[in-house]
């Protein structure tokens, strides 16, 4: 989950050689190429917070709700 820049910085190469070698590699631009890459683990990520909720963790169940079922206080929905 690097930045272009901290990608660059880690690698020693100009942010043009990473947009350059995306192409060449995937024929996509960094932005997709980033996001089909991160896509995995952003999924392992959901699946864990679920998986807390489902335990019991209040602070996901709070979190999950005013994420996805857009739950605020004082607010219902049922």
């Amino acid at each position: 989950f690097c930045t272009q820049k901290e990608i660059c910085t880690v690698l020693d190469i100009s942010e043009k050689t990473l947009r350059r070698y995306c192409l060449k590699t995937y024929k996509q631009n960094f932005k997709d190429v980033y996001n089909r890459l991160t896509a995995p683990a952003k999924i392992e990520i959901r699946k864990a917070q679920f998986k807390a909720a489902e335990n019991g963790d209040p602070t996901m169940l709070i979190w999950l709700g005013m994420n996805y079922l857009d739950q605020r206080p004082g607010k219902r929905k049922l």
